[in-house]
């Protein structure tokens, strides 16, 4: 299925998990409900994509076209995102725990109550990101990691991780001890 042009399909439900859909156009599939555990999705078209609880726990989305995708309470457990552009993306809810999205661009992304525990999000783009509620355990957020502007309301904050980040309210934390983290910056 790699390199196809599926736009639009209605896909709900379908069990894809382990497929090869490298570089596939998906822009405005629907995908609600789909297995995509192990599928290999890099460089894939994703735009405007319904994916609200779809399965693509381990799956690779490096480089992947999400924008403006809807992925409301999907499991991302373990998938690679790394380079993926998530520009005003859905993940209400999501479970991103061990995903990694270094390097993403999450632009205005809502990640309202998603977990992001163990995420590695080092250098990635968080500019007006919703993630009021969101669960931040042992997150990787450093290196350029941008989160100006961005809102973390009722947000849980453990063992975060921001070296040479970049707060919400614009300030630049340099290490992770107390005094010099985001905490107090918009978080």
């Amino acid at each position: 299925l790699s390199d196809m042009n599926l736009a639009g399909l209605n896909l709900a439900n379908a069990d894809l998990s382990g497929a090869n859909l490298t570089r596939t156009n998906l822009a405005d599939a629907t995908l609600a409900g789909a297995n995509l555990t192990d599928a290999l999705l890099t460089g894939a078209n994703l735009t405007g994509a319904n994916l609200n609880l779809a399965t693509l726990a381990g799956a690779s989305l490096t480089r992947t076209n999400l924008t403006g995708a809807s992925l409301t309470r999907t499991n991302l457990t373990g998938a690679n995102l790394t380079g993926a552009n998530l520009y005003q993306a859905n993940l209400f809810g999501a479970n991103l725990t061990g995903t990694g999205l270094s390097g993403a661009n999450l632009t205005g992304a809502n990640l309202t109550g998603a977990n992001l525990t163990d995420t590695d999000l080092m250098g990635a783009n968080l500019t007006g990101v919703d993630g009021d509620g969101a669960t931040l355990i042992r997150t990787n957020l450093m290196s350029s990691t941008n989160l100006t502007g961005s809102t973390w309301k009722g947000a849980t904050l453990t063992a975060v991780q921001f070296y040479f980040t970049t707060c919400p309210d614009g300030w630049h934390a340099t290490n992770s001890s107390q005094n010099q983290s985001c905490v107090g910056h918009g978080m």
